[in-house]
């Protein structure tokens, strides 16, 4: 690690470095690792200088923690292979993907799995594709990694949302305690790097498994955006001597949008696997595999399986709609019964009945207002593209807009009981999402067109706000626009997004008052900041925004590209005597007009 430099005696007063300005703030150059090495950072409001060994510690810190986090996963990965799972009360998983520990009742996906499994080890990059409700969650968790894991290859499953390599970093250490102040820092090649060199002798590599990727192109659709992920998986690939593999997952239809990645990585196309539908005995297997390794093996009367397999074979031979059936049928099985029968198939209606009815079944069956709020709950799960989207507790509870949380409560621990609804835990966080996409189709008839140009503007916000994290920008004026439109339908924001997205009306000079009453007392800060702009359009921006949030008239006046209404509007001011209208009036001083 390279001792830091010193510039002017650990502070820079100037107006540019290396087209930064840091007028008269603090600089650190902070040695690091990799991309990071001779950084400089710019500290706004307190003064923090990095010496080598403070460094040093930090990054001691970081393999610290990274150490505690590989032996924790390695522990987890191996004991789930390592001694036979007790098998489930229940062989089918309805609309849950099978996970590492069902692969005991994994039929039908044999060959699939053996074919997946020689891809991958044919080079360090394989793409998964097939389409929506192919099972190509299941054949990654039962099908591969157990195999996987025997041989030291440890996977690490990741769903990309709007920040893939934050997603691998808490996949592999996820609930350790506060990350260390470095570790969000890292590159994605510097974290798997680090990582990496803290694995035991009994593994020989890490699987990185991007899964349901086409979310990462439906979050990010300029190409632009994409790009800092792009670059950062092909350093991982390009470097041979890092110790990792890369599966990416995702549906047939966006499958040509990895042709961004073509820049960076020549090959992208080359190692790929595409999981087709079924065959008749595939399914064959599916249906009286997992019953037949029960405790009481259960079996299916062949009439019912000639007539099962044939009302699938004619809707595609589709998997949800196999295990929702199955899932259905050996419920229905009296106790001390053996044998599932065409009876029972037919009592229940048959395949339209059973795929047709169960949703509404559930929600019918929700007491009081709880049908109408699980309807809510789930159109909110619901993307504008017609995907599944993860959303936190918080979230749900704020755009749903229950008034008792018991409430909300209830009907969520019942979706989930249902196994309509997944709940997980991310970073601390609850969070929810379909079971499967199968449901999407029912749910998008609920969804009128009012409701779906509000879920574009919503995941447009979205898409800025991670642009804001990652490169600190603001949101521009077209963009605003549209958002503008659905202002009013915005639930749930905390006060630094609301403080940004007036800062960025003001940076646009755009509707400034009506977006600081929508932000309220929380505008004021940067509203009040903004008096101090060199710019005179941003200071007057700010004095109409103000005299919105204040309810003072007299204060927007200010604000005025009339000279004459400005100079009544402070003479009114002055009667007043209103002691919040001073800053506004030293700024209003200091146009050259004034």
């Amino acid at each position: 690690m390279k001792d830091p430099k010193l510039i002017n005696g650990d502070e820079v007063h100037g107006d540019k470095l290396d087209g930064d300005k840091v007028a008269g703030d603090k600089i650190v150059v902070s040695p690091g690792v990799g991309g990071m090495q001779d950084s400089i950072g710019i500290t706004a409001g307190r003064d923090v200088i990095y010496t080598a060994d403070a460094a040093d510690s930090e990054m001691e810190i970081v393999n610290d923690y990274l150490a505690r986090a590989a032996a924790t996963y390695e522990a987890r990965m191996y004991q789930l292979v390592a001694r036979p799972a007790a098998l489930p009360d229940q062989p089918y998983k309805f609309l849950y993907a099978f996970e590492i520990e069902d692969t005991d009742i994994f039929f039908g996906q044999e060959a699939a799995s053996e074919a997946l499994y020689q891809t991958v080890l044919k080079d360090r990059l394989t793409i998964l594709h097939a389409k929506s409700g192919a099972g190509k969650t299941s054949l990654l968790n039962a099908g591969l990694s157990p195999r996987l894991i025997r041989e030291g290859r440890l996977p690490v499953c990741a769903r990309a949302y709007e920040d893939p390599v934050l997603a691998i970093k808490r996949a592999i250490a996820p609930s350790l305690g506060p990350w260390p102040e470095l570790l969000p820092k890292l590159t994605l090649h510097e974290f798997l790097g680090l990582t990496c060199a803290q694995l035991s002798r009994q593994t020989q590599e890490l699987v990185i498994i991007l899964d349901q990727f086409e979310e990462f192109f439906i979050f990010w659709p300029e190409r632009h955006h994409r790009q800092p992920f792009i670059d950062a998986l092909a350093d991982c690939y390009d470097d041979k001597s890092l110790p990792v593999r890369l599966i990416i997952a995702l549906r047939k239809d966006y499958y040509s949008d990895l042709s961004d990645f073509e820049q960076r990585i020549r090959n992208i196309f080359h190692n790929q696997y595409r999981l087709d539908t079924m065959t008749r005995q595939e399914a064959q297997m599916a249906i009286t595999g997992p019953v037949a390794k029960l405790g009481r093996p259960v079996a299916y009367g062949q009439d019912l399986l000639d007539t099962l397999l044939n009302d699938l074979a004619r809707g595609g031979m589709e998997l949800p709609h196999l295990q929702i059936i199955c899932t259905r049928l050996y419920e229905a099985l009296a106790e001390g019964e053996t044998v599932i029968t065409l009876t029972s198939y037919e009592k229940l209606g048959w395949a339209k009945g059973i795929l047709g009815g169960y949703l509404n079944d559930v929600l019918d069956r929700l007491p009081g207002k709880g049908g109408s709020i699980a309807r809510e709950v789930l159109k909110e799960l619901v993307s504008s593209e017609a995907t599944k989207r993860v959303l936190s507790y918080d979230t749900l509870a704020a755009r749903v807009g229950v008034e008792e949380d018991a409430e909300l409560d209830s009907v969520l621990a019942r979706l989930v009981d249902a196994r309509l609804l997944r709940r997980d835990e991310v970073a601390g966080e609850i969070t929810y999402e379909m079971a499967h996409e199968y449901l999407i189709e029912e749910i998008q008839g609920w969804i009128d067109r009012t409701d779906l140009e509000f879920k574009q503007a919503e995941e447009l916000l979205r898409r800025e706000v991670a642009n804001w994290h990652v490169h600190g920008t603001l949101i521009p004026r077209e963009r605003l626009e549209l958002l503008y439109v659905q202002r009013e339908r915005f639930r749930g924001l905390d006060e630094e997004t609301l403080e940004w997205i007036l800062r960025s009306a003001l940076r646009a000079d755009f509707a400034v008052e009506n977006w600081a009453k929508l932000v309220g007392e929380v505008g004021e800060k940067p509203l009040l900041a903004a008096l101090g702009d060199q710019r005179e359009e941003i200071r007057r921006a700010a004095m109409r925004g103000l005299g919105a949030l204040w309810g003072i008239q007299e204060v927007s006046r200010l604000g005025s590209e009339n000279d004459s209404v400005r100079w009544e509007a402070a003479k009114a001011l002055a009667r007043l005597g209103e002691p919040r209208a001073i800053e506004p009036l030293i700024a209003a001083l200091r146009d050259e007009d004034s």
